[in-house]
């Protein structure tokens, strides 16, 4: 085993200087957030008044922290104010104002967006029922704000793969499980929080049911994703999903994607096949592939008359938790392996036992 140099943690003070480095990096961060937040709630909506300087100002304040590297800010104020002021500032002091101005500065850029994405007949409907501006922004605006936050945060995280903030899932198992009524909440607030749920290592059995119940309502709005088989470690997965590999392509609804595929060592020619719409501009393709079989695809797009491969990947067959050892795909599976080398005794009992499954579904099951 690799030498980590974990032995020098334990010299001297180093440890105690860590826990004490750790101290003070949570307390500048929990009260820079606890002041960024209401701070960046009013300048936000101050960004969205018809004052032309008001807004030039903010403007301006919003565009020099965004362009400016937070270590040079972080310099200009312990070191600036010294200079310019005569202030003496402690490390801590100078670098609770710098997070607190940047903080501020994000926060009322997202305040903003959201609120000029409401439409504008809810502040006059709010206007209608005699509500005072502070009463329609805290009954009806600031309720949609956030609202409208954990949307767009939710489809950063779902369509863009970006990184998200472990309290906006708490705020979508909050959302979701608070609702009577599953079918009802944002679609991108049940994929996100159950692809979130994918990524983790163990679910509650709380969250287990949650997500089963989540997944239901997804199932049954025709929706299928690929994350879908990484849930069958905690949730029930229908074995038509888990039986077969899934290509899913980020694309744009607008243009049409090619999907060429092959399956090998069986075909050694691409051909095509059709891809399915399943959500905004995410395409899937379902396909059966074998132990020691690997799909091979190429995913096109259509620019001036020419069509450009996009994504191209290779998918081999994996052993799926849950999965039914007795599904009818285990057993097509287990007599390819048995073909393949060429132990006719067991290639002749799985015959036997997949047809005998096959009659008892007849029998159980017969066609009307």
């Amino acid at each position: 085993m690799p030498d980590l140099g974990l032995e020098v943690l334990l010299k001297g003070k180093n440890l105690a200087r860590i826990l004490g480095g750790l101290d003070a990096a949570l307390k500048i961060s929990m009260i820079s957030v606890a002041i960024s937040i209401p701070l960046g709630i009013i300048l936000g909506i101050l960004m969205t008044w018809k004052n032309p300087i008001c807004r030039a100002i903010l403007r301006c304040y919003l565009e020099f922290v965004r362009i400016m590297p937070q270590m040079v800010l972080l310099f200009l104020v312990y070191f600036g104010t010294t200079r310019a002021f005569g202030w003496d500032l402690s490390g801590e002091l100078a670098s609770m104002i710098v997070f607190t101005v940047w903080g501020t500065a994000e926060m009322s850029d997202l305040v903003r967006g959201a609120l000029i994405s409401i439409p504008i007949h809810q502040y006059e409907s709010a206007e209608a029922l005699g509500l005072t501006g502070m009463q329609s922004y805290r009954y009806i605006i600031l309720p949609q704000v956030v609202r409208a936050y954990f949307t767009v945060k939710s489809v950063e995280y779902f369509l863009e793969n970006r990184p998200t903030d472990d309290k906006v899932f708490a705020f979508l198992e909050g959302a979701v499980q608070g609702s009577s009524d599953r079918e009802r909440i944002p679609d991108i607030y049940l994929l996100a929080l159950t692809k979130y749920y994918a990524t983790l290592p163990e679910l509650s059995e709380e969250q287990r049911r949650l997500c089963q119940s989540v997944v239901d309502v997804l199932l049954d709005a025709g929706m299928i994703f690929a994350y879908f088989k990484d849930l069958a470690r905690f949730i029930h997965i229908p074995g038509n999903i888990l039986d077969k590999e899934i290509i899913e392509y980020h694309g744009n609804r607008a243009v049409r994607p090619y999907l060429r595929l092959r399956i090998l060592p069986q075909e050694e020619e691409f051909h095509y096949e059709e891809m399915r719409l399943v959500y905004r501009d995410i395409y899937i393709r379902e396909k059966v592939i074998f132990e020691g079989e690997t799909l091979e695809y190429q995913i096109e797009e259509e620019e001036d008359g020419v069509r450009k491969t996009k994504e191209k990947g290779e998918i081999s067959c994996r052993e799926i938790p849950g999965r039914s050892r007795e599904s009818r795909f285990a057993a097509l599976n287990e007599m390819s392996l048995s073909l393949k080398v060429n132990n006719e005794t067991a290639l002749r009992e799985k015959m036997r036992e997949y047809q005998k499954r096959d009659a008892a579904v007849s029998a159980l099951f017969p066609i009307v």
